[in-house]
Order: C-alpha cells, then structure tokens, then sequence
C-alpha cells in the first residue's frame, strides 16, 4: 500500500492529511478576512479624514463668502461618503465569500484525492465531477491536477510491478526449464 505497514497506518495518515488541510485553509480564511477587514477599517478612515477635511475647508469658504449652496452640497458629499463605504465593504464581502467557497472547494479536492490514493472509486467520481461542474475555474484545474498527479502515481507504480512480474516469471520459467532438462536427463521423460 505505497510504504504503508497496515491499513490503520495509511487511515491514520490520510486523516492527518485531511485535517491538515482542513486546518490550513481555515487559517488562510481567518487571515484572509482579516486582511481585509484591516484594509476596509484603513480606507474608510481614509476616506472619512479626507472628507471631514475637505468638508470643513468647505464649510470656512462657504461661511466666507455666504454661500449657503455650497454648504449644503458639502452635507450632501459627506453623506455619500457612507454610502460608498456601504458599497466597498458589500463587495469587499463578496469578494471574501468567493474566496472562502473556493478554498473550501479545494479543500473537498484533497479530500477526494486522498480517498482516491488510498483506492475509494468515490474519490475519483468526485473529483471528475469537481472538473466538469465546479463554477470556478480555479477549483477546476485544482481537481484535473489532482487527478493528474494520482493518474501519474499509478502509473508508475503499475510499470514497477509489471517489471517485477516479467523478472518473476522469467525465474519460473528458468525454474521450469531446468527440471524438464533434470528428468530428461534422469531418464524419467522420453521422446
């Protein structure tokens, strides 16, 4: 079973596999919005300090000059500001939606493939599945690499054991040989 000494020993490996996985991709979530949240936290306050600024030249230009217009267009202006804060952080999150779908989708490909190597036909239905019918393009290819990989692995291992098998047979047929030629030779097989 590809180095393995016992069943329990390749299950025990796969689960660690799968939990590893499991794991990694939970912390590139976490830090995944994290990130994002600090950017979010630093362009909105960005974008609040330059426009408290711009409001209050504003507001000093208009009260110089008397123009009540003018600062009711800056009230307007700041009100906009939340609005495309509100804009920004929707699509921020879907972004991040997106992406936590994807690396869980990934991670569903490491576990197909695993149960694939450890020889679960489930595995390989799955991950022919993933390549044709996944949304993403990304977990898509992910799959069809998986299922490269595997498809290479087997191959390999079965050109090793054909060797093996033609190296023994080789030997029973030399083992063969040699006693028929034995009992002729004895006299016990006439022509």
């Amino acid at each position: 079973m590809f180095g393995y000494r016992s069943f329990s020993e390749l299950k025990s490996d796969v689960q660690s596999s799968i939990h590893a996985t499991q794991q990694s991709a939970n912390t590139a979530i976490a830090a995944t919005q994290e990130q994002a949240n600090r950017e979010i936290s630093k362009v909105r306050d960005e974008a609040a300090g330059i426009a408290k600024d711009e409001a209050h030249r504003r507001i000093d230009d208009a009260f110089a000059k008397g123009n009540v217009q003018q600062m009711l267009e800056e009230a307007v202006g700041r009100q906009a500001g939340a609005v495309i804060q509100a804009r920004i952080r929707r699509e921020v999150d879907s972004s991040l939606a997106t992406l936590q779908s994807e690396v869980l989708a990934v991670s569903g490909n490491a576990n197909a493939a695993m149960k694939m190597r450890i020889g679960l036909r489930a595995g390989l239905e799955e991950l022919r599945t993933r390549t044709r019918t996944d949304p993403s393009a990304f977990v898509r290819s992910n799959a069809e690499e998986l299922l490269n990989s595997i498809a290479s692995d087997y191959e390999s291992n079965d050109r090793a054991e054909m060797k093996s098998l033609k190296m023994q047979n080789a030997v029973s047929i030399a083992q063969t040989v040699g006693v028929c030629v034995g009992y002729q030779e004895s006299g016990a097989i006439t022509r």
